[in-house]
């Protein structure tokens, strides 16, 4: 089974979905920056602050390379993985990358204060709008699929990604 790989800017709701998914339809699912906080012993954001953003994204690309090889079937990204160009080129790779794409305005809503999102927390709203611009191209550049996730609950996204996906192959 090829891995399912949710991409999105932060607030777009992969965890959340990730996490349906892999509960309606009983299957594993892992999450990177879960998966860093475990193997730091630290939030990823707490590590984000720590190492900087270029060795947190270095460190996040090696834990979605053992992802993919240990063949995940759900995975959440954090919404700077493509920011690094190798997490680009492995993502490509990927024949079921899905990008949830969520308005500016509906992240912006969804992680404004959250203390556990550096960027958030570092960045005023413009500039982050500008991350958010800049993340756009890339997340186009990598998904084999883009879902408008705006106004819709995770339970739909679950399954229009099940249904889009064909999972089981």
């Amino acid at each position: 089974m090829m891995s399912i790989v949710l991409i999105g800017f932060m607030g777009a709701g992969k965890t959340t979905v990730a996490q349906t998914l892999a509960k309606t339809y009983s299957l594993d699912f892992a999450d990177t920056d879960l998966q860093l906080g475990r193997q730091f012993a630290q939030p990823a954001g707490d590590l984000l602050r720590r190492v900087g953003e270029d060795q947190f994204r270095e460190y996040e690309y090696q834990v979605m390379q053992q992802m993919l090889a240990d063949a995940t079937p759900i995975i959440a990204t954090g919404g700077g993985i493509i920011e690094s160009p190798a997490s680009r080129v492995l993502l490509q790779q990927e024949k079921k990358v899905i990008w949830l794409n969520v308005d500016y305005q509906t992240c912006w809503s969804r992680i404004a204060g959250d203390q556990t999102r550096p960027l958030a927390t570092k960045l005023s709203s413009s500039e982050l709008q500008e991350r958010f611009k800049v993340r756009q191209k890339y997340y186009r550049q990598v998904a084999d699929l883009e879902i408008s996730a705006t106004k819709k609950s995770p339970q739909q996204l679950a399954q229009e990604i099940w249904r889009l996906t064909n999972i089981r192959d």
